[in-house]
């Protein structure tokens, strides 16, 4: 791996799990300390993350972390349901049988996770999975940052929620298990549910957001 896609993947997984907070104002030296890393390495990998929008443009020179934010994750998931549905139609007629052997250990695996943060790591090697199995990519490269930022949205949203972790997985499970089975339309019907769930999973943290904002106290005045 080069210095600069490791820069990248530093910085990505630090926001993905709220490291760096949502709207935090960021400048290139202080994100060259958090990467370990040199200038130009840490300018190449910022051209991705901006580009795939790990980060935004600042003020001035500043970058900064994208909000938690419901149209962002809406739209990332309008977006990623039929890549996804396509991925997982392709793994199921193209994956080999050591692609399948890898999908049936993972799945094992993931039926011990409990919490929230090792569900994480699990659920991004789902969406490995689903992207690599596909074969194709122009695909896997579409895929990865959609994923990769509906994860960061997931986990700031449903920390305090553990029947997450377990829904999750009942609907992630099937979804590989049809790819295993070589089963393309139920892959696709299980991959639909899955988002289904996701954006009512979404729409559902909003509604209770602001059902807490009506019990907040006034701000002082000035």
């Amino acid at each position: 791996m080069s210095m600069a896609a490791s820069a990248y993947v530093r910085i990505a997984t630090m926001i993905e799990r709220g490291d760096l907070d949502p709207g935090a104002v960021l400048t290139e030296a202080s994100l060259m300390a958090a990467a370990d890393t040199g200038r130009t390495p840490l300018r190449e990998a910022l051209q991705r993350l901006l580009r795939e929008r790990w980060l935004e443009a600042g003020t001035g020179r500043g970058l900064r972390v994208p909000p938690i934010s419901l149209d962002d994750q809406l739209a990332r998931l309008e977006v990623r349901r039929p890549l996804e549905v396509l991925a997982v139609e392709l793994a199921a007629v193209r994956a080999d049988a050591r692609q399948l052997a890898a999908v049936g250990e993972h799945m094992r695996a993931l039926a011990d996770v409990r919490d929230h943060e090792d569900y994480l790591s699990a659920l991004a090697r789902s969406h490995e999975l689903i992207r690599g199995l596909a074969n194709n990519d122009h695909l896997a490269d579409a895929l990865q940052p959609l994923q990769g930022l509906s994860r960061r949205f997931w986990l700031a949203t449903t920390r305090d929620r553990q029947d997450e972790v377990e829904i999750g997985r009942s609907l992630y499970t099937p979804a590989l298990g049809a790819v295993v089975r070589q089963d393309a339309a139920g892959a696709r019907e299980a991959i639909l549910l899955l988002h289904d769930h996701l954006a009512d999973s979404a729409l559902d943290w909003a509604r209770r957001r602001a059902e807490q904002a009506r019990f907040l106290p006034p701000s002082p005045r000035v």
